[in-house]
């Protein structure tokens, strides 16, 4: 499956990459050039799919080649921008001489060129800076009283992120002073026996009433039951299909959707966490994906989901093709009646260190 996943993979990045090359590197630079430096970007984005799975990479190919596929599709916008741009230009019936023509063309390549680097600069400065703190309201029905819930999610601490950027988090997550700190997976992107103490930061949480968790499709990856005990042992409380009664709320998990993709590990059972819920209060549940929506039906009587997974597209245009896989992409939603939905667009990044368009996040939900 995953040598079919490869090869697919391939085809398309090839296809991208030649298209950068014929339709934008040529504009601007020499065949010689363009082609080593296309060639170049084509091998390292390969590379960085193999890492994933086939190939054990050195530390710095790894991040050279999480880079690199970042700038291979940020490069394919710019050149499907500058080509629909050439051809709309090029379909003008007005006359112009050769010399206005060559000075439009000059003027027109500049702009792009400066279009293009800031598009690839801040998107770059995004991927390295600290998440921002965003607060949202959330009016839930039949609340004894105001709850701050500090949402965690999309960390992804491995190559790029370390111990040090999660202490950046506790901290900041701590200034909220939260009654409840929420965890909706993919805090981690290594095998449980690399993790060290780069989780240690998550014991100096401070919240009134706990920290809970639920596990996100890259805990499977790497081995979701030795994660999650590790995590329980750090003090998180797991909600893997379970649900806690505190501070006059319902807060209940499920374990992720990516169970039954990949037939491994605890599969989510909305029913049984539902088991230890209080129907006269209001119930907040977490998990990972925001497309487990569909399985929240009114009698299940859910007041608020909270998900991440999307990063909230993490380079736009992407979030477009998001959107195909999943109902929300990023905010607070009503997804009927009774229920409403909040998918956070994360913390942290996967793949490259590069975010346009979908600023990472610390989501701080203020209940009323």
């Amino acid at each position: 499956m995953f040598i079919v996943f490869i090869l697919i993979v391939g085809i398309l990045l090839t296809g991208m990459n030649y298209f950068i090359y014929r339709y934008l590197i040529l504009s601007f630079f020499s065949k010689k050039a363009g082609a080593v430096s296309v060639f170049s970007l084509n091998i390292f984005s390969l590379l960085y799919f193999l890492g994933l799975r086939v190939l054990i990479l050195p530390e710095f190919l790894y991040k050279i080649g999480a880079f690199c596929l970042g700038l291979s599709f940020m490069l394919f916008v710019i050149a499907l921008v500058y080509k629909a741009g050439d051809w709309i230009i090029m379909r003008q019936s007005v006359p112009i001489d050769q010399q206005k023509r060559q000075f439009f063309s000059r003027c027109y390549k500049g702009l792009i060129f400066g279009l293009g680097a800031s598009y690839l600069g801040k998107g770059i400065w995004n991927g390295v800076s600290l998440p921002h703190v965003r607060s949202i309201p959330v009016q839930i029905n039949n609340l004894r009283s105001p709850l701050t819930i500090v949402h965690l999610t999309d960390i992804h601490l491995g190559v790029f992120l370390r111990k040090d950027f999660l202490e950046g988090i506790v901290q900041v997550t701590n200034e909220q002073n939260p009654d409840f700190v929420v965890i909706t997976g993919d805090i981690i992107d290594m095998a449980p026996e690399a993790i060290g103490d780069t989780l240690d930061p998550l014991q100096q949480l401070k919240s009134r009433y706990g920290v809970f968790c639920v596990p996100g499709n890259h805990e499977y990856y790497y081995g979701v039951t030795e994660i999650l005990d590790k995590l329980a042992g750090l003090g998180v409380t797991i909600l893997g299909n379970t649900a806690r009664q505190v501070a006059g709320i319902n807060i209940a998990g499920v374990y992720d959707l990516a169970a039954l993709r990949l037939k491994r590990g605890p599969v989510p059972d909305l029913e049984a966490a539902l088991q230890e819920t209080n129907p006269d209060i209001p119930t907040v549940l977490l998990s990972h994906q925001p497309k487990f929506i569909q399985y929240v039906e009114k009698h299940h009587r859910i007041d608020l989901m909270l998900s991440g997974h999307t990063h909230a597209g993490q380079i736009f245009p992407f979030s477009l093709l998001v959107l195909l896989d999943q109902p929300y992409l990023h905010g607070l939603y009503r997804h009927d009646e009774t229920t409403q939905i909040y998918v956070s667009s994360g913390a942290g990044f996967w793949g490259p260190p590069i975010r346009f368009g979908a600023p990472a996040e610390i989501a701080v939900l203020r209940l009323t």
